[in-house]
């Protein structure tokens, strides 16, 4: 029978309280929700964030997303700025991949217009708030 150690145990305890305090406390339309003092804790690979203050708390809205799969040699691929990878001729904002020279397209914050060009990636700077961000149906 193997005997654990209370330094093995506590680590082991340790890493579980990590990954659980790191799943979203609850989703807000197409947003992960977290506590706002969790940003440290959210690993931010394929996720954009906001944050926002809600009824006196601060609150993170995050998009996560899964990367397309380049279809060239891996070599040749480019790693953007949403931290997928691309073939040249291409650029990938929030886990797309898009053709140099294609149409200009929503960004990942549902509010700026992104487009991709031999010289890169290019966005609008507008600013945004959680409804806009997370997709969420405007009141008329």
């Amino acid at each position: 029978m193997a005997v654990l150690s209370s330094r093995t145990v506590i680590a082991f305890m340790s890493i579980i309280a990590v990954v659980l305090s790191i799943t979203p406390d609850s989703y807000y339309f197409e947003c992960e929700q977290y506590p706002g003092d969790q940003w440290d804790q959210i690993d931010q690979t394929n996720r954009e964030c906001m944050r926002e203050d809600v009824d006196g708390v601060d609150t993170l809205f995050c998009h996560h997303w899964e990367c397309e799969v380049p279809e060239c040699p891996e070599e040749e691929q480019v790693t953007w700025g949403d931290g997928c990878k691309a073939c040249p001729g291409s650029c990938s904002e929030g886990g797309k991949i898009r053709p140099e020279g294609g149409d200009s397209f929503t960004c990942v914050d549902n509010t700026n217009i992104c487009s991709c060009s031999n010289q890169g990636f290019s966005t609008t700077l507008m600013g945004y708030n959680r409804e806009q961000f997370c997709n969420a149906a405007m009141e008329q």
